[in-house]
């Protein structure tokens, strides 16, 4: 007979319980972008460091406009460590040190969608296990929710707070008035805004800014070397996970453009770079060259990404993007700018059933089609069905996909200490659970998600973590919690018993002193 049950919280400690925080809900009203027009907010963060401080005061932001809505554009979670071990990495022939930028937006809408609110059927996006950065593609200069940074920093997940996306076919005049404000400089003829920049990116919590450049300006001197300036402060401050991303129309580095789109040897990095795809597909064919002019400039390939258009994901070079020598060549995936295509093209029958099927089509573009990082179909250039009718077609997405799995290293943010905890929250759920318990309505904040599982889903034989195994399905559900809004469900029936391994850590245990709690619903 098949069983099924729940899993709805875990703790792992030396015998110490760190009590559950109640989500926080709030209306969209507050949210006013007003006060972020115009440069207002990097002007309030330049006038402080003239005046010898770091910060704006309270009534300087409420000068513009700023009140209490500020607190949820903040983020005061660290970026976790993150731990990587390529002897220990599922998949084997790939490159270990490969990066995955997700560049994608943060929620659904522009300005307001990611930020928390008693909307249940939003975006909780959760494969931070091997996103490398986050673009936050739907959101103005230091825009992006707070709660979206708290849960990237919980995964080691870098994410930008914002974007600044200038077009030259469509040009209001903001991209030519932004470059004047950048290069304006102070008597000694250093830059005035770059010690703003720095400040209001750590006063807010994120990892930098982003541009999408698809005008002129990225080609222009003061742009490069206030950007430049911009990354010299921050090393010099010591502030890791700092960068800027830039997207720009080149499918390739050169000779004659690495030093606007990347950096140089005197100043190393100065933009993650983005490359354009060519025809809507990965520009596979301008890798090799790319890879040389970067060796040849002196300069780490570590932060140059091809770009991929990830509505296409179903039937781009995949092949040819996993040679011996492509396969050196990050990859950046964009789609697109109001909300995620992995989120637009969610099915299912009821706001639940969508959910689960939005996290199932997640795990598919990233552990494989099967949902098992050990068993993967081979790398091609057919995926299957990414967009589908209805949610009777939910089985035929991506039902092809080999998965990000074939192609980046698994990473883990948990280490250092015990206790480590996790209720499986997602950030969202028609209810709000405590203690099993319905204590609240529908409810969205991302601040709320945990650290995510490491695979999803890792079943094996039992004993043996290098045989997949089909017999026990798992998967997230919101149907119940223990605490917060959703949990894991293990369904399914084995005699010989399978491993379920959700989670790869580097935590400090003492011999014979550690304890685990389950809470379970359902088992016998």
């Amino acid at each position: 007979m098949k069983r099924s049950f729940l899993k709805s919280s875990m703790l792992l400690t030396p015998l110490v319980f760190a009590s559950p925080i109640m989500a926080q809900e709030s209306s969209e009203s507050i949210f006013d972008q007003a006060p972020w027009e115009n440069e207002q907010v990097l002007e309030l963060f330049s006038k402080a460091w003239d005046e010898g401080r770091n910060y704006p005061t309270k009534a300087e932001f409420e000068s513009i406009g700023l009140t209490f809505d500020l607190e949820f554009v903040r983020s005061h979670s660290r970026q976790r460590a993150t731990y990587k071990d390529a002897s220990k990495d599922v998949v084997s022939d790939i490159n270990h040190n490969r990066s995955l930028w997700c560049n994608l937006p943060a929620g659904y809408g522009k300005g307001l969608g990611g930020y928390p609110s008693t909307q249940f059927d939003q975006d909780v996006f959760s494969m931070w296990n091997y996103t490398s950065i986050f673009g936050s593609w739907n959101y103005g200069f230091l825009q992006a929710p707070g709660s979206w940074v708290d849960a990237a920093h919980k995964n080691g997940t870098r994410i930008y707070g914002g974007i600044k996306f200038f077009e030259g076919w469509n040009d209001d005049g903001s991209e030519g008035a932004f470059l004047k404000f950048i290069s304006t400089k102070n008597e000694d003829g250093t830059y005035k805004y770059a010690r703003a920049f720095v400040n209001a990116a750590a006063f807010f919590g994120c990892d930098g800014y982003n541009y999408n450049s698809e005008g002129s300006t990225w080609r222009d001197t003061d742009w490069v070397n206030f950007h430049a300036e911009v990354n010299r402060i921050a090393k010099e401050l010591n502030i890791e996970g700092f960068g800027i991303g830039q997207y720009t129309q080149q499918p390739n580095v050169s000779d004659s453009n690495i030093g606007y789109i990347y950096g140089n040897a005197e100043k190393g990095k100065i933009f993650d770079c983005m490359l354009n795809y060519s025809g809507n597909k990965l520009a596979y064919r301008y890798v090799s060259n790319s890879l040389a002019a970067i060796e040849k400039a002196g300069l780490s390939t570590d932060d140059v990404y091809q770009g991929q258009l990830l509505v296409g994901i179903s039937s781009d070079y995949w092949n040819e993007m996993n040679t011996e020598t492509t396969k050196q060549m990050n990859i950046c995936i964009w789609g697109e700018h109001d909300q995620s295509r992995f989120f637009q093209f969610r099915v299912g029958s009821s706001p639940t059933n969508v959910q689960e099927n939005y996290q199932l089509l997640l795990e598919k573009a990233f552990s494989g089609a099967n949902r098992n990082p050990l068993s993967r179909p081979e790398i091609s250039n057919a995926w299957g069905s990414f967009q589908v009718a209805d949610a009777d077609h939910a089985n035929e997405q991506l039902n092809n996909s080999p998965g990000f799995a074939s192609m980046f290293a698994e990473r883990t943010a948990i280490g250092g200490n015990l206790p480590f905890e996790t209720h499986f929250n997602l950030g969202n759920g028609e209810n709000y659970f405590y203690n099993g318990k319905v204590t609240n309505g529908s409810w969205y904040n991302m601040s709320m998600q945990d650290i995510v599982p490491t695979y999803r889903w890792l079943v094996t034989a039992k004993g043996d973590m290098k045989t997949f195994a089909n017999d026990i399905d798992v998967r997230f559900t919101h149907e119940d919690a223990y605490v917060g809004g959703s949990c894991i469900r293990l369904s399914g029936a084995t005699t010989a018993g399978n491993d379920i391994v959700l989670y790869r850590t580097a935590l400090k245990a003492s011999a014979g002193n550690v304890k685990v709690n389950l809470a379970l619903k359902g088992a016998k």
